[in-house]
């Protein structure tokens, strides 16, 4: 008598999302997403929904539904999984505008009291309007940098006086210039980051 080997069930992997149904009256299927985490349920509403399987159009459609939802899924995965290890969303961040980022922590370096600092930042921030206004925090790169130092090598004295007037007198220009490359230096060197303020 042959004796035969148990194999132990696989466990069923526990995941914090999971795709929910609910069946319409008209026929049609709404997605949603089952969010537990931390002893909480919580759901998101998709907005997606599945047809009836009646053609080959319906089929695509509902194939294209399915792949959003599961990048969605995925997406939300990541995200609780960043926030359980301590990392922060930078999501909401790196879609944030450069000079967006620079008033803010400029506002915060006044409400620490650092001296000077103001007028500094504000110098730049009238720089980095004048080379590019739309920048987000993700386009900050290593060709953003090169780009910004040759921005800055080829402004004459009368151009980056006219950019820096408002906030410092035309003797004062050379040492604001200055100020403003270390600074700016210092920011996109990584010395000051977008989680420091």
């Amino acid at each position: 008598m042959a004796k035969t080997i148990k194999i132990p069930k696989q466990p069923k992997v526990k995941e914090p999302v999971r795709v929910r149904y609910k069946t319409l009256s008209d026929g049609s299927q709404s997605v949603y997403l089952d969010i537990y985490r931390d002893g909480r349920r919580q759901y998101e509403f998709l907005k997606l929904y599945l047809i009836p399987e009646t053609s080959a159009a319906a089929k695509t459609q509902n194939k294209t539904t399915l792949a959003a939802v599961n990048t969605i899924k995925s997406q939300r995965i990541i995200e609780l999984t960043n926030n359980a290890a301590g990392l922060k969303n930078t999501s909401h961040r790196s879609k944030m505008l450069l000079l967006d980022w620079m008033q803010t922590y400029k506002e915060s370096q006044e409400k620490k009291g650092v001296r000077g600092s103001g007028k500094l930042i504000g110098n730049t921030m009238n720089v980095l309007r004048s080379f590019n206004e739309k920048a987000a925090m993700r386009d900050i790169n290593r060709d953003f940098c090169l780009a910004l130092i040759d921005f800055l090598r080829n402004l004459s004295f009368l151009d980056l006086n006219k950019l820096l007037f408002d906030q410092c007198p035309l003797y004062n220009t050379y040492i604001c210039r200055r100020a403003e490359l270390v600074f700016l230096q210092n920011l996109l060197c990584g010395k000051f980051t977008v989680n420091s303020i």
